[in-house]
């Protein structure tokens, strides 16, 4: 019994671990993408729509950080005041 406990006690920090690491690098993606979440035309904030988006890194390349956990991560956005267009990487 003694064994059994100690083994689902090591499994249970396991899935804790991987839950806290997998939560950060999704919380540094989070973080990163919305730094660049104003419009380079007219300066505004959150202000735009998605056009496209894709895992894989661009081609003149993505964040190394990134790139260590599967791949980048960009969004092809559209400001909706100025309808310029900018990559979110």
């Amino acid at each position: 019994m003694r064994l059994e406990g100690a083994l689902l006690l090591l499994s249970g920090l396991a899935v804790i671990l991987y839950s806290w690491k997998r939560y950060h690098l999704m919380l540094t993606i989070a973080e990163r993408l919305g730094e660049q979440a104003t419009c380079p035309g007219c300066k505004a904030y959150a202000k735009f729509r998605i056009e496209s988006s894709g895992p894989s890194p661009l081609p003149d390349g993505g964040d190394p950080a990134l790139e260590d956990h599967g791949g980048g991560i960009w969004l092809r956005a559209r400001c909706r005041q100025c309808g310029d267009q900018w990559m979110l990487k």
